[in-house]
């Protein structure tokens, strides 16, 4: 009788999905995402494969902050947003440069499912018009190897993209950080050996880039423990550094001591020099920054997109007022306290 039960109820479940998911109502959401409704975003994502032939639909829309929402989307869904790779090629050759790495980005994390798209994707690698820092030629690589299901090549590529973001301030990219660290996150476990490589960078901030992923990763991250404790002990790394590295040793493994440390130092490294100082933009696109925290796009109410697109979605923080404090000796912007 419990096992009717269990049935009746697993019956009604996909009922309920089936119907959240007709074609008005997905037509309805997408509406609603474009006004910035983080509920309807969630339910597109929901819906999977059923949203995905409406979605299409509009990646030829006119308004580039649409096609940004709709691959936000496609990427979320993952590999069964797969009918969706043939339409993405032709973003590819978009006069957008962000346009064109959040395409790359979105083919990657729908991986084996977009394998119509290497030859495209090896094209636009083959390219040099696209990548004067080649930080799209090593997302584009990452791209292709996930599609085939190497995941630690493509991780390596992620890391390297990451490493020429930082050294040349995001290069032609306002936001291929986020789109980077997003897709090692998404990568998980099978990132882990290369993210810790990355903790023994030269550079601090892929050093706190490296702690951030595995801290987002989580759990699965668990080998990552004893570096990140090098890396918080280590009295010559700067403190955002260590506090991000700390933050990250408190997710993956839980105590209740760290995460009173945490607290106790989170408001003075809410924000890293990284991003205050302002070294991911020029001046002009740090007004422009400015203007835009103070009249943010509609859709950056959905966290999944102000994440994705941090150049449309300033936090309203990150501001040209912002002044870090800088040790002349290093040049690295330092926080008030010490740990």
């Amino acid at each position: 009788m419990l096992t009717n039960a269990k049935i009746l109820a697993q019956a009604q479940s996909d009922s309920t999905i089936i119907s959240l998911c007709a074609g008005i109502n997905i037509k309805q959401y997408i509406k609603q995402t474009r006004n910035g409704s983080l509920s309807a975003f969630k339910k597109l994502v929901e819906c999977n494969s059923k949203a995905v032939p409406y979605l299409i639909k509009d990646l030829n829309n006119r308004d580039e902050t649409v096609r940004f929402i709709t691959m936000s989307v496609l990427s979320e869904i993952g590999v069964n947003a797969a009918p969706a790779s043939r339409y993405l090629t032709a973003s590819l050759n978009n006069p957008s440069k962000d346009l064109r790495f959040l395409t790359v980005h979105t083919l990657g994390k729908i991986g084996i499912g977009a394998k119509e798209t290497v030859p495209a994707l090896i094209t636009a690698l083959e390219d040099d018009n696209y990548d004067n820092y080649r930080i799209f030629g090593y997302m584009a690589i990452s791209a292709i190897a996930r599609i085939r299901g190497n995941l630690k090549y493509a991780s390596a590529n992620l890391i390297e993209a990451l490493k020429l973001h930082v050294k040349y301030g995001g290069g032609q990219y306002a936001f291929s950080d986020s789109l980077i660290v997003s897709s090692l996150v998404q990568i998980g476990k099978d990132a882990v050996p290369v993210v810790i490589t990355a903790l023994q960078d030269k550079n601090d901030i892929v050093r706190y880039e490296a702690a951030g992923v595995l801290g987002q990763i989580g759990t699965a991250a668990k080998e990552a423990l004893p570096e990140l404790t090098n890396v918080f002990l280590n009295r010559k790394n700067v403190n955002y550094v260590r506090y991000k590295a700390l933050q990250a040793i408190n997710t993956i493994s839980p105590d209740k001591n760290i995460l009173s440390v945490v607290n106790i130092y989170k408001e003075n490294f809410m924000l890293s020099p990284y991003y205050a100082s302002g070294s991911r933009v020029g001046k002009v696109r740090k007004v422009t920054r400015n203007y835009l925290a103070a009249k943010p796009l509609v859709v950056c109410k959905v966290s999944i997109i102000r994440t994705l697109l941090p150049w449309k979605c300033p936090d309203e923080k990150l501001t040209e007022n912002i002044e870090p404090q800088v040790d002349k000796k290093t040049d690295n912007p330092q926080p008030q306290k010490r740990l």
